[in-house]
């Protein structure tokens, strides 16, 4: 797997835009994992990459075991 560094996608691809809503626990957590991102590497990750990365690795393995 292509390690991808987290931040802002490249204006020049084409994205759609979702809304979420989640419980306050979901986001302490995210938060959470934010903050040691930040701690370990170094790296300035938001909530949304980490949203945008978990569903990414979702549909790659879930599309691994269908197909």
């Amino acid at each position: 797997m292509v390690k991808r560094k987290p931040g802002r996608p490249p204006k020049a691809a084409e994205w759609s835009v979702l809304t979420l809503r989640l419980e306050p626990e979901i986001v302490e957590t995210l938060d959470r994992l934010a903050e040691r991102f930040y701690q370990k590497q170094g790296l300035n990750v938001s909530r949304v990459d980490l949203i945008r990365q978990a569903v990414r690795q979702y549909i790659e393995r879930e599309t691994a075991e269908v197909g």
